[in-house]
């Protein structure tokens, strides 16, 4: 896993957490974030079969391809970590999946 990959998702991981304590500051409120690495980060080549068919079907429903990082919520880094090429998706909306 490169190193640059990991220090992107702590960046925005640190900026999310200063957002939300800044808002609660703002409103008022106390607030507390315990962040915890649960797993580590991992990233697949673009070239790797299972980006190239979510790319494929994408592409046919119309959807915009945006390749990027995910910074958790995914269990594509526990397999990805096991040797399984597995990468996430979204459709735009507020619906996500994994596929290996």
């Amino acid at each position: 896993m490169s190193n640059q990959f990991y220090k992107k998702c702590l960046y925005q991981s640190n900026l999310i957490k200063e957002i939300f304590l800044t808002v609660a500051k703002t409103v008022g409120a106390q607030a507390e974030v315990k962040m915890e690495l649960l797993t580590k980060s991992s990233h697949i080549s673009e070239d790797v079969e299972v980006v190239k068919i979510i790319k494929r079907v994408m592409s046919s429903v119309g959807l915009k391809q945006n390749v990027g990082i995910i910074c958790g919520g995914t269990d594509a880094c526990s397999y990805n970590e096991k040797g399984i090429d597995t990468a996430g998706y979204r459709d735009g909306k507020k619906q996500s999946a994994a596929i290996s």
